[in-house]
Formats: structure tokens, sequence, C-alpha cells
């Protein structure tokens, strides 16, 4: 009875109640304890009050949290889902992160499951109002620059060639959005051959879907 007038207390913060409701539910199936979980929102109002938000307002949110529950501990501190991590520590974590694995598919894995929990913090901090657009955006894109950063440490070029890589678009502007493809462009010295197809390799691996989703879709342009 608590629990439930817990709910109708908290639903009206959800810009779509029933689809926090639906989304609710399918996250208690997929915790593997729904009594545990449910008994830990409620003793968490203010958590359990972001998470109804989180679920109503985005669908890739709410799937993320189904696969990983374990990212729930994103909505505990909104001091510090506010502040912005910033390339250089978004860069770090990464490192740790591939730092984990030893096979580079597994490695890029990491990166992709990294990418979709960070985009789950950025909706959240955009959804819960705790940061504007500007930062959200800029947050975004670094995030993107950081995985390529990181990607080329994963896959540095081979060959009779040196490359240096040009970010376009609105990554080049720092306004990437949630959904948005990256527009690269790779300037090249030496070998062509050797150059065209390491980007080919590079480019795969941003975009190729795994279990975790795709880092990012490309648009390229090799010079």
């Amino acid at each position: 009875d608590n629990f439930v007038a817990l709910i109708f207390e908290l639903l009206p913060s959800s810009p779509d109640p029933e689809t926090s409701l639906t989304q609710l539910a399918h996250l208690a199936e997929r915790s593997g304890n729904p009594r545990w979980l449910l008994e830990y929102l409620s003793d968490a109002p203010g958590m359990f009050e972001s998470l109804l938000v989180l679920l109503g307002g985005s669908n890739f949110a709410a799937r993320t949290l189904a696969l990983h529950p374990e990212y729930l501990e994103l909505l505990a501190d909104k001091g510090r889902l506010a502040q912005p991590k910033g390339l250089a520590n978004l860069v770090k974590e990464l490192e740790s992160v591939v730092e984990l694995f030893h096979s580079p598919s597994a490695k890029w894995n990491g990166m992709r499951r990294f990418r979709r929990r960070e985009t789950t913090r950025l909706i959240a901090a955009d959804l819960l109002g705790l940061m504007d657009l500007k930062r959200v955006t800029a947050e975004i894109s670094d995030l993107a620059e950081g995985i390529l950063r990181v990607g080329l440490n994963l896959m540095p070029p081979e060959g009779n060639f040196r490359v240096l890589i040009l970010a376009f678009g609105k990554l080049g502007a720092r306004e990437l959005n949630y959904s948005s493809d990256i527009d690269l462009v790779l300037l090249y010295d030496g070998d062509a051959f050797s150059a065209e197809r390491w980007a080919k390799k590079f480019v795969s691996a941003l975009s190729d879907v795994s279990e975790y989703g795709r880092l990012y879709r490309v648009d390229l342009r090799l010079r």
C-alpha cells in the first residue's frame, strides 16, 4: 500500500506516466529480484522520482536500464549527475575500461557499453534539468572525441603512411546530439592502399553493431 501511494505521489513528475509504469514493470522483471528493487526504490524516493522521469522520457534509457539495472546508481547523486566530466576524464575512464579486456573485439565492446552508459547518464541529466543544452551537447561531443582517441590507440595506423583525423559537422562544432552521425575527414600522407585499408577497418569498428549497439554511424571522406 505504501509503495502504491508513493508511485501515485511521484508519477506526475514523469513526462509520460503510463509509459513510466510500463517500463518500471519491465525493469523490475529484468532485474532478477523485483521485490528487492521495489523496496530499494521505496527507500530512496528521490532516486525513484528521477527514475520515473527517465523511464517516461527516453525509450533508449529505459532499454539500457532493463539490460543493466546496475546503472540505477547513476541516479543516486544529482549533484554528481549535474557535473560534466569533460574530455580528459572521459578518456581516462575509457582507458580504464579497455584495460579490463584482452581481445580487441572485447575492448571495442567495452567502449560500446561505456558509450551506452554515458549516454544514459546524459539523458538523465538532460531530462531532470541538471544540464542545459549547451553542456549536454558539449559532453556528448567530448564522449565521441574520447572514443575516437582511445579507438585510435586500439587500432593505430599500420603501414607506410601517416593519418590525421578532422571532425566536421556537429562533432566539429561540439554540438553533437544523441543520434548524430559523426562527420570525419581523414588526411593521409604515404601509401594510399594501406591508408584506405586501415580507414575501412577503423570505420567498421566504430559503426559495427554488437549486442551493446554501435558506437557511431560515420560519414567518412578520405583525402
